[in-house]
Parts: structure tokens; sequence; C-alpha cells
């Protein structure tokens, strides 16, 4: 819980969809649905994409850090290949 605030504090939803590419389409998920419960989940200790299930199980923790949307696992993936391709575009944030 302290984290997510603290990710909070950094804006980290904002930055997420300011900087990294909005769906193509009104019904996918926005970037934020993706790096907030990832951040979380790594910090948390997991290792794989499946355990992002965690987070979406605990209800405490999805309600006090208004977490309303979690992507599946196949849709993490989904969503890191895009991330991966081209000509290295998180390189373009920094």
């Amino acid at each position: 819980m302290l984290f997510g605030e603290f990710l909070y504090g950094l804006r980290l939803n904002q930055m997420a969809d300011k900087y990294l590419p909005l769906p193509k389409s009104g019904r996918g998920y926005k970037p934020k649905d993706f790096v907030l419960p990832l951040v979380l989940m790594l910090n948390g200790g997991g290792r794989v994409i499946e355990d992002i299930r965690e987070i979406k199980v605990d209800e405490g923790l999805r309600e006090l850090l208004c977490i309303e949307k979690i992507p599946s696992s196949d849709a993490f993936y989904a969503w890191l290949r895009r991330m991966g391709e081209g000509e290295g575009q998180m390189q373009r944030l920094f």
C-alpha cells in the first residue's frame, strides 16, 4: 500500500498515459492499467507475469489504490511485446 501511494505521488499513472502509446481502440487498456500493477507486482517479489494475479485477487489493495482494471496475463504479454517492437520506443523517453 505504501509503495502504491509513493507511485501515485510520483504521478506514475499520468506519466505512463502521457509517454506510452495509448490503445488504438476505445475499448483497450490504457498504459497506466499495465504499468502500476506491473511495478507493484515486481516490487512485491513477483518473478513472472502470472504473478499479477496476486494483485488482481487482493481486493483490499485494489480498493485502497483505486485500481479498477487489471489486464490478464495474456494481455500483459501482448502489451510488453508491443512496447518492445520497433526502434526502441522506450529510449525516446530518456
